[in-house]
């Protein structure tokens, strides 16, 4: 309980999720310390959060069949830079990331849905009712993104406005935006598609890839890998699962083009699994800056790599 104390008291927040979106709180019922569980409460720890395993802390103290106190503060403070540089980044972030989410759709699996598989996921054409879940892996495609500048001066004052830009996820209408989301991820437009990849073992998302296509070329725009799945070949999965689909609608696709940040290593390395080679550079808007948008001189900028794959 010394360490908690010490913990929140200098400004650790409370809320912070790790990949499998579980709190401190989590973890402190699931090993029986309901004293912490209780101060953690006390201390603005939410109990409605919900983990990727459709739990929350509300279920959990019920099923043990212990009341929750009542809180005493409104809101943690977020991890201040001198505990642990960019945290206070990272954990405004983990809050914007998800802040659209409500509950994690099931799909299931049915033989005329889906577009490609492996023993781990399937990929699927049409996801009617996902659209939060995938904007709320959008949001994370830009947090990606953010995160893979942290040792970077700039990135403890970076917005997440200015990472939303980076990767044009930006929605002034966020209706608006869930509307695309779905009409894309079920199919409704003619050349541009959203192909969420599933996990096998839970029916739900793990990532997804955007691409459109026009005059024998299709445009990958994100290709996401959600962070726990990371590591495990899905990339490629949704780049094959793409171009399937593509030929599928009808496009006599004869080039894959798509952009990637020159700091992304892990990305570049998938890209160039899959047949990709760089034939392009260009400036990137990171490390943000004061300069007008279409004038500016910075030499610093990090570069974008346009990447291409031939199709035989």
């Amino acid at each position: 309980m010394a360490v908690v104390e010490f913990l929140l008291r200098v400004g650790f927040e409370v809320n912070f999720r790790d990949y499998a979106r579980k709190t401190a709180l989590f973890f402190a019922i699931e090993n029986g310390h309901l004293d912490v569980a209780d101060f953690l409460i006390e201390h603005a720890a939410s109990i409605m959060v919900r983990s990727k395993e459709q739990k929350t802390p509300q279920s959990m103290l019920k099923a043990l069949k212990h009341k929750a106190p009542e809180r005493k503060r409104k809101r943690a403070s977020p991890t201040p830079s001198f505990v642990c540089p960019g945290a206070a980044t990272r954990s405004r972030f983990a809050e914007w990331e998800w802040s659209q989410e409500e509950s994690e759709p099931v799909i299931e699996r049915s033989e005329d849905n889906v577009v490609l598989e492996s023993q781990q996921y399937f990929v699927c054409w049409n996801a009617r009712g996902c659209s939060k879940r995938l904007r709320c892996s959008e949001l994370e495609f830009a947090g990606d993104h953010a995160h893979l500048h942290q040792d970077a001066t700039w990135y403890r004052d970076l917005t997440t406005q200015q990472a939303e830009a980076l990767v044009n996820v930006h929605a002034d209408d966020e209706a608006v935006r869930l509307k695309v989301i779905e009409e894309m991820a079920t199919g409704v437009r003619p050349s541009a598609f959203t192909l969420p990849a599933v996990s096998q073992q839970t029916h739900t998302v793990a990532g997804y890839i955007h691409a459109s296509f026009a005059d024998q070329t299709m445009t990958i725009t994100h290709c996401k890998v959600d962070r726990p799945h990371q590591g495990r070949g899905l990339g490629g999965l949704l780049i094959e699962a793409a171009e399937k689909r593509a030929q599928k609608l009808g496009a006599a696709i004869s080039k894959v083009k798509l952009t990637v940040l020159e700091t992304n290593e892990p990305a570049r390395k998938c890209y160039a699994k899959s047949g990709f080679q760089v034939c392009g550079k260009s400036s990137s808007i990171f490390p943000p800056c004061n300069c007008p948008e279409d004038s500016c001189q910075c030499d610093n900028k990090i570069k974008w790599l346009t990447m291409e794959k031939r199709i035989a």
